[in-house]
């Protein structure tokens, strides 16, 4: 049985020029010592990488090398194997980090965080099911070149989300029926279903599920968080971390550009924006999180997320923020129908600039734990951000960008059939009957 480990190419001695893969060696061993890390040159061609692995006996969980490696994944893919399938291994482009203009330090702490963060989301994936693949022939986001031409014809899998019969209420909830825009998903008694031939795999359904009943290997909010701690690491010594959150179906955003915007930016890919909830976006400021910005395209999104949706969203974080006491700017978004890549180059520069010098959020140095594993609820985490800064329990934000609130029953009307608790998907509303004087309540419970 293969063992789990790292491999780090050395991209022809480019990779040495700026930091030593004896130091990267060392680092990766801190973080797990039972990993393997495995060293090999010219691994972008795929008779290097498949001899490197069969000598070694592993299963890489992360390789470090050059942006070509990850279109030769196809070469060594093992589809009927999906415990030791390919979609759990995760790439980190250290060549491009090397290229930078940034000082060598920020290089070395830059490689080291996105080392950590693609280590620690690859050991936190969701076990990856025959649902959650497709067959294709080539992505519908990818141009067919001379050179992409062989694993473009090549029949290869791609993971999309799956339902959870277990855990999906069917059609009670039908939540997800609702928020595909793809129109993929349907109930047919009860039991709901993903077609694949339609589903686009942009994730909304995963933020509209309350249980959890989504599977989504590679994009589930447990991996999603664990690359954010891997990148808010406060065992590395770059100051500031700023986090850009981009679309894959949409915003089209060039590598090159991003890389030079910053050394204090980090860019996490989704496959869609509808993918940064709210949930989301407050387990990365509550992990130490100094800025967030959000790129999008809302006129090429496969999730035909709008624009509006989005500010939404920003704005009920700046509204928390505010009543944080921190600076509501430290939150954005971009749409790049409105811009040119020029300007979406200095939008971004201008927005790290700002988001550093506002200095630490008082989350980054605030006593208490960096993570809340289970807390997968916005009433439970902005109570846990509130007890975290002693904020007084009472007070009230009201504005039409607040994702949740209180029930108000009109007693006048009630009639006590319960049709609202049978049908509330996230059991939030319930029926209490007293034995002795027979009298009806209904329960809400605003943490549901």
């Amino acid at each position: 049985m293969s063992r789990c480990g790292v491999i780090l190419c050395k991209c022809n001695g480019a990779v040495e020029r700026r930091i030593s893969l004896q130091e990267l060696s060392s680092f990766i061993h801190n973080i797990s010592p039972n990993l393997d890390v495995i060293i090999g040159n010219d691994l972008c061609k795929p008779q290097h990488l498949n001899l490197l692995l069969e000598k070694s006996g592993i299963h890489p969980s992360v390789i470090a090398a050059c942006s070509e490696i990850r279109s030769q994944s196809h070469f060594w893919q093992e589809p009927d194997d999906t415990k030791r399938s390919t979609y759990f291994t995760k790439y980190v482009n250290i060549l491009s980090e090397i290229d930078s203009h940034f000082p060598d330090i920020e290089v070395s702490d830059r490689i080291k965080l996105l080392l950590k963060s693609q280590i620690l989301k690859a050991f936190s994936c969701e076990a990856l099911s025959h649902d959650n693949l497709r067959l294709r022939f080539s992505s519908s986001q990818e141009q067919t070149t001379r050179r992409n031409l062989l694993s473009a014809l090549s029949p290869q899998h791609e993971v999309i989300p799956s339902i959870l019969s277990s855990d999906c209420l069917g059609a009670r909830c039908n939540l997800c029926v609702g928020a595909c825009p793809a129109e993929a998903i349907s109930d047919s008694g009860n039991t709901v279903n993903i077609d694949k031939t339609y589903c686009t795999g942009c994730g909304s359904c995963i933020g509209a599920c309350p249980h959890g009943a989504i599977s989504y290997p590679g994009y589930s909010l447990v991996e999603l968080e664990r690359e954010i701690e891997g990148l808010l690491s406060k065992n590395i010594e770059l100051p500031y971390r700023v986090l850009a959150i981009t679309c894959q179906s949409c915003s089209k955003v060039d590598d090159a550009i991003l890389a030079t915007i910053s050394p204090n930016m980090f860019t996490i890919k989704v496959p869609s924006l509808a993918m940064a909830s709210p949930l989301l976006l407050l387990h990365a400021f509550n992990m130490g999180a100094d800025g967030i910005i959000l790129i999008h395209n809302e006129g090429k999104c496969n999730s035909k997320i709008s624009a509006q949706s989005l500010h939404k969203n920003v704005r009920f974080i700046q509204e928390l923020l505010q009543r944080w006491g921190i600076d509501k700017n430290r939150i954005g978004y971009i749409n790049k129908v409105d811009v040119s890549n020029n300007e979406l180059h200095d939008k971004l520069q201008q927005f790290v600039e700002n988001a550093t010098a506002l200095g630490y959020t008082p989350f980054k140095s605030v006593a208490g734990s960096m993570t809340f594993e289970g807390m997968y609820n916005l009433s439970a985490i902005i109570k846990e951000m509130d007890k975290k800064l002693q904020m007084p329990a009472e007070g009230m934000l009201a504005d039409e960008c607040i994702p949740l609130g209180n029930v108000s029953i009109d007693q006048k009307h009630c009639t006590g059939c319960a049709s609202c608790a049978q049908i509330c998907p996230t059991g939030a509303i319930s029926t209490q009957v007293s034995d002795s004087s027979h009298r009806f309540k209904l329960m809400f419970q605003h943490n549901k």
